[in-house]
């Protein structure tokens, strides 16, 4: 391959184990991890615990997507059963939300300024939701395969949104203005860094793709060295956290500044390896 590449060494991860199906969706609030599962439920764990502190079983199907909004303090979920549902934080209440589509919803995020919901679904399609009413406003379509994973940065006013048909793509007012190619493996996750500058991927294939999202230009692949797909990527405070279908959430630590930041600057709340060789999940 042509393609840039690190080799990452890993260090005995954070285990947070409890699902009795795989992990496929993680959000990040505070000290807490959300974390959706193929077993329907959705757990938020305490980090210094390593335990679970909240739970909610109200999907009837595996959860594929959650979001937050910082705003209101909610929790928002998809799953195959075809609904979106709202998690209140402050109530500890679930509850319906939308209720329109007519086949699974695989992923899910919010832009906080507009009250709006992307969900990616199965027909390759994406639904923009009003966050407090529930109704589809519009339908976004490019994808020829199952929108597996999506993520707004509210800086760049950017979505993007990555599909087993093997490509990412980047949209902005609608349209699609940049699509990444360079995966050869369904795609199941993926998150915007700097402020919607770059974007991290990953899939079926295990490897993470960090690339431009104004070039479409790889800048770095990492290899964790096991070939499992990655079904969720989060940036936290400097650092990413990765899923997947061994059911472990694993941290990944910068050796560069800013690397794994979703805004910049927020790696000085968190040390960087700069003597590092490699790129280093603990």
């Amino acid at each position: 391959s042509d393609l840039p590449e690190e080799s990452a060494t890993l260090a005995p991860p954070l285990l947070l184990a409890g699902h009795k199906g795989y992990v496929g969706a993680l959000v990040a609030v505070g000290q807490l991890c959300f974390s959706g599962s193929f077993d329907g439920s959705i757990r938020g764990w305490k980090y210094s615990a390593e335990k679970v502190v909240v739970q909610s079983t109200a999907h009837r199907a595996p959860v594929h997507g959650l979001c937050y909004s910082a705003s209101n303090r909610k929790v928002y979920s998809c799953s195959s059963d075809g609904t979106v549902r709202v998690w209140d934080l402050a109530a500890g209440k679930s509850q319906s939300l939308s209720e329109h589509f007519s086949c699974p919803c695989f992923s899910i995020t919010l832009s906080e300024k507009r009250n709006a919901l992307f969900v990616g679904l199965e027909d390759g399609s994406i639904a923009v939701v009003d966050a407090r009413s529930g109704a589809v406003i519009r339908d976004l379509k490019g994808h020829s395969g199952m929108v597996s994973a999506l993520h707004f940065s509210p800086k760049a006013n950017v979505l993007a949104s990555a599909s087993v048909d093997g490509t990412c793509r980047v949209w902005f007012a609608g349209q699609c203005i940049v699509e990444y190619t360079e995966h050869e493996c369904p795609l199941y996750a993926i998150a915007l860094l700097q402020g919607g500058t770059y974007a991290v991927s990953g899939g079926s294939d295990g490897t993470i793709h960090r690339w431009n999202c104004s070039t479409g230009k790889t800048t770095t692949v990492y290899r964790s060295g096991i070939a499992d797909t990655i079904f969720s990527l989060v940036p936290h405070r400097g650092r990413l956290l990765s899923s997947g279908r061994d059911g472990v959430v694993r941290f990944w630590k910068a050796t560069s500044p800013c690397e794994f930041c979703e805004e910049r600057c927020d790696c000085a709340m968190v040390g960087y390896g700069a003597a590092s060789a490699g790129r280093h999940a603990y």
